[in-house]
């Protein structure tokens, strides 16, 4: 399948998603969609988790360490985070050479790393790709997935996203979902 393919694909399914709900309520909460590959059928790849250490901790550090590792490719995610180093890294690479390369070259740009230690991932046996919106927002869900539609409320005009979620979800699972309001 082409990769043409793949977001024609991807942009039919938004649209199924999206359905009645429209756009224009969703401005500013969708930055995006994409297709999810299965890196493992093109080839094999090392993932490894790096805690990093500054050697000092002024903004103009972090901006400098920032600058540097954001150009690289192979860091998936970079995370700032508190406790007993500065930054968690996720790196996708060919091998562990790869690696060792990429961080013996960040240690030479003398960026501001005082150490770092390597977590290889020998197996990743639960990765989710979505949130758990209807959990993290428990409160207003219920109310909005009981409303009729055109119901305004300072509840459920907040957040219009986790309803459109909702209702896919539930679309999903039942055919036969009209939205009608109990109240």
């Amino acid at each position: 399948m082409a990769v043409s393919d793949v977001e024609t694909a991807a942009d039919e399914a938004h649209q199924h998603v999206l359905g009645d709900v429209g756009l224009s309520i969703l401005e500013g909460f969708i930055e995006g969609h994409s297709a999810q590959i299965n890196v493992a059928k093109l080839g094999q790849t090392l993932t490894v988790f790096t805690e990093i250490t500054l050697k000092n901790h002024r903004q103009v550090d972090f901006a400098r360490f920032l600058a540097t590792v954001e150009k690289v490719d192979q860091v998936i995610e970079c995370h700032l985070v508190s406790g007993g180093y500065d930054y968690l890294l996720k790196f996708v690479t060919s091998d562990i050479g790869e690696y060792q390369t990429i961080m013996e070259r960040l240690s030479d740009l003398e960026i501001g790393i005082d150490k770092y230690f390597s977590f290889v991932v020998l197996k990743s046996p639960i990765v989710k790709a979505h949130m758990p919106l209807t959990r993290l927002f428990p409160l207003w869900v219920g109310h909005a997935l009981s409303t009729p539609r055109g119901h305004s409320c300072c509840v459920c005009q907040p957040r219009p996203l986790q309803l459109l979620i909702r209702r896919a979800e539930i679309r999903a699972s039942s055919p036969s979902f009209d939205n009608r309001c109990p109240q």
